[in-house]
């Protein structure tokens, strides 16, 4: 299980980055937005089921 929030969260880092040009997914993950990025992959668990 902890597995797979750990590819959902490299998952979603990815995909954030292409809105966040200017920010790694390292940094988007180190950031406050921590809170944000997993209240996402609360969202969108379905797609890792």
């Amino acid at each position: 299980m902890k597995q797979r929030v750990i590819r959902a969260h490299v998952y979603i880092c990815e995909h954030m980055s292409r809105y966040f040009n200017h920010q790694t997914p390292s940094s988007i993950l180190q950031s406050s937005n921590i809170t944000f990025i997993t209240s996402i992959i609360n969202q969108r668990s379905h797609y890792f089921n």
